[in-house]
């Protein structure tokens, strides 16, 4: 009997940690995104948005 009391407690411990980790994540989600974080390193652009730089593209594909 005093496993399922252990399980209990180590499950509640873990979803009390997901609830911290997603109420965390959920107010910094104005300032920062992780996987917008993670992929900055690759980020070799030159300051202009990505959808002004595919509308140039498909302009110039157009025209040839």
């Amino acid at each position: 009997m005093s496993v399922l009391y252990i399980t209990v407690f180590v499950s509640l411990c873990l979803a009390g940690i997901f609830v911290v980790c997603f109420a965390v994540e959920a107010t910094r989600r104005g300032r920062s995104n992780v996987e917008r974080d993670s992929l900055l390193p690759l980020d070799d652009s030159d300051g202009r948005s990505v959808e002004s730089e595919t509308t140039t593209k498909t302009n110039s594909d157009q025209e040839n």
